[in-house]
């Protein structure tokens, strides 16, 4: 899948079914804070420590792919889940009515996130009905975030949470959400000093 670098490359910029929503014991689609691999359908390896799954155990009908982030030590630490590719026009209208339906029911949840919808370069007034454009150029975003900075209630389970538009190919485009656990840092951790020992032989 071709959507793990945009997301990182976004959420690093954001950071200077179907009824979506949390089980009873605050996990998402089904998959609670440290679960292990051998308790998920997985459908293979996408990179050091991320897993692409098959399905996850609680449907979602916003979300067609899934991938984790684990570690031996601490299990799941981050769960990303993508939509299928949405078709809209130049100015992206299409695209904000999925952002505004996909987003209610993680409101409704947690409450209001903190809302991207801007273009970096150029004249907004300008660039306005070309956003795609500027959004394949990685010059546009559209997101939401919810985190407790923001004053968001995120549960014993989800620390932060991000909903971000990546652009796909001829006026398509698809929505991410990526939930860090709150046992990330540990997890980060624990992947980086397995990295350093594998360096020093």
């Amino acid at each position: 899948m071709l959507f793990l670098k945009g997301v990182i490359l976004v959420f690093l910029i954001l950071a200077t079914v179907s009824v979506a929503r949390a089980d009873d014991d605050g996990s998402l689609f089904g998959i609670p804070m440290g679960t292990s691999l051998d308790e998920l359908d997985v459908a293979g390896r996408q990179k050091r420590s991320i897993y692409r799954l098959h399905r996850t155990p609680e449907f979602n009908l916003d979300f067609s792919h899934y991938m984790v982030r684990v570690h031996e030590s601490t299990g799941v630490c981050l769960i990303i889940a993508q939509t299928d590719l949405i078709i809209t026009g130049p100015a992206g209208e299409e695209l904000r009515q999925e952002f505004e339906r996909i987003m209610v029911p993680w409101s409704e949840k947690f409450g209001e996130p903190a809302i991207f919808d801007y273009i970096f370069r150029g004249s907004t007034a300008l660039w306005a009905e070309l956003f795609m454009t500027k959004l394949r150029s990685n010059e546009a975003v559209l997101a939401a975030k919810w985190t407790y900075n923001h004053g968001n209630v995120m549960g014993e389970q989800v620390s932060e949470l991000l909903l971000i538009a990546l652009p796909g190919t001829h006026g398509t485009a698809s929505f991410v959400l990526q939930a860090r656990l709150n046992n990330y840092r540990d997890c980060m951790y624990a992947i980086r000093r397995d990295a350093e020992r594998k360096a020093d032989g």
